[in-house]
């Protein structure tokens, strides 16, 4: 599979810097290995990934870029519960 330049430079960028999660950061590298030209199984062997999951990333790369391929989208649902606070100021 071909990266970009582009995408090359934001992959090695952000496995040098760290500060993602493991999630990120093992679908940067298999994004780096399918680069090189590794196939799915030594690529899922290196990463401790399924190789359905190397499978996945390379079609998500493929249909919407690395931000669709590093990311889940978001997924609808309800919205966060914010716990009720007793004793908080002007209440009573």
């Amino acid at each position: 599979m071909k990266l970009t330049r582009a995408d090359q430079r934001s992959l090695a960028e952000l496995l040098s810097k760290g500060g993602e999660s493991v999630r990120v950061i093992k679908r940067a590298r298999v994004l780096q290995m399918l680069g090189e030209g590794r196939g799915a199984a030594e690529i899922a062997d290196a990463v401790d990934v399924a190789e359905n999951t190397v499978r996945n990333v390379k079609e998500r790369y493929e249909a919407g870029g690395l931000e669709r391929a590093l990311r889940d989208a978001s997924r609808p649902g309800a919205e966060p519960v914010t716990p009720f606070r007793v004793g908080v100021a002007g209440a009573g």
